[in-house]
């Protein structure tokens, strides 16, 4: 049995000219999510994951991409200073958000290589935490978060739908709260 070579993942901050690449990424990444949630919950949530150049401003914006040529296969956004999410985290944390792995290089690692470079330039920063949130839809994220060393933080979890600007009639969902101790991990 021949095993194929998997492709080189090469991780970046992105450039003006990658953000319509990085849009398609983010969309195709959460397709799958139309399907479980509520309609007006989703479209909320999907409208705020692709408002990517409102953040811009308060954060750094990394891109993954297949030096095979194969292009923009993810993307992820580190906020410096979490406080500036607007999501009630403290202002000496990084916060981290929107990561996005294209579905056809999903379980290359692409997920795990972006988080890491947000953990990475977290710690350089010198800040003793980051953090995220996740909701109970997104379980490979979790399972990943996990085995980098996050823990949840249940008193900063919310509400998701607050967060993302969905309306208050449906049924609620959960935003998760998430931090790593980067001192513990050497950092900070």
């Amino acid at each position: 049995m021949v095993m194929a070579d998997r492709p080189t993942i090469v991780v970046r901050e992105a450039e003006e000219h990658d953000l319509a690449h990085v849009l398609e990424v983010l969309r195709a990444a959460n397709a799958e999510f139309e399907a479980v949630l509520p309609p007006a919950f989703y479209r909320a949530y999907l409208a705020n994951v692709l408002d990517v150049r409102s953040r811009l401003g308060e954060s750094q914006l990394f891109i993954a991409e297949q030096s095979t040529g194969g292009g923009i296969v993810g993307a992820i956004t580190l906020y410096p200073d979490a406080s500036r999410q607007g999501w009630g985290w403290p202002s000496q944390w990084a916060g981290i958000r929107t990561v996005a792995v294209e579905p056809s290089a999903r379980r290359l690692g692409v997920g795990r290589r972006l988080t890491e470079a947000c953990i990475e330039r977290a710690g350089l920063l010198g800040v003793p935490t980051a953090c995220l949130h996740t909701a109970p839809f997104m379980q490979a994220a979790i399972r990943m978060y996990e085995t980098l060393g996050f823990r949840r933080a249940p008193e900063w979890d919310g509400d998701a739908g607050v967060m993302v600007g969905s309306p208050a009639t449906e049924t609620r969902i959960p935003a998760l709260a998430h931090r790593l101790d980067l001192r513990a991990r050497g950092g900070a």
